[in-house]
């Protein structure tokens, strides 16, 4: 059983798994993701000699994420699911959990010079800013940090200190894609997809 796995929500990342097991796993650092997708999508399952009537499956990556990115894979994910293929997704920064970390934190831009951070350490999610991550940093545990984004190029001055600790969201989930892709499926996650804000605040003006 072939299984398709997308995550829009950074770069592009897609990966094709048979029976649960890892086949190939594709990543473009691209934000223009709608331009590619059909067609990096189309190279990963013709370089298997895999047909889209073969994906019986597939997990996508709900968020957090820009509204435009997330909403991609949402996108083709149920235009996909309208064929009877199963869609199951999950929320990117509860790898931690899923995949047991302890003190570990995810980190993310959230634009509007705003990080996200989510944490292992019974921490609710939140959006900070740079000087708030840092407190947080020097008051806790941490031993990981995991980075969605472009978070640590954005900061790398206030970060180089933490740069032993920083690893990428896209490398966690290339290593770890066949424990993530099973946990969606076993538990049939259907999550409501995560921006970062409410589409009142992401669209609309401050006021002054």
């Amino acid at each position: 059983m072939h299984t398709l796995f997308i995550d829009t929500s950074f770069n592009i990342s897609v990966a094709l798994l048979d029976n649960g097991k890892f086949v190939k796993f594709s990543k473009i650092q691209e934000t223009k993701s709608s331009q590619i997708i059909h067609s990096l999508i189309y190279d990963l399952l013709n370089s298997n000699d895999v047909s889209i009537k073969d994906i019986k499956q597939i997990v996508y990556c709900a968020g957090p994420g820009s509204y435009t990115g997330i909403r991609i894979a949402k996108g083709i994910a149920d235009t996909l699911g309208l064929s009877a293929i199963k869609v199951h997704n999950y929320w990117l920064h509860e790898i931690i959990t899923d995949l047991e970390y302890k003190n570990t934190i995810f980190i993310s831009d959230a634009f509007k010079k705003q990080i996200f951070l989510a944490s292992d350490l019974n921490v609710k999610t939140q959006l900070i800013e740079i000087q708030g991550l840092l407190e947080f940093l020097d008051l806790n545990n941490v031993e990981k940090i995991i980075v969605g984004g472009k978070v640590h190029s954005l900061y790398k001055v206030e970060l180089e200190k933490f740069s032993h600790m920083i690893e990428s969201s896209d490398s966690v989930i290339e290593q770890n894609i066949e424990k993530i892709v099973d946990k969606s499926l076993r538990e049939k996650r259907n999550k409501d997809v995560f921006y970062y804000r409410t589409l009142e605040e992401e669209f609309n003006r401050p006021k002054i």
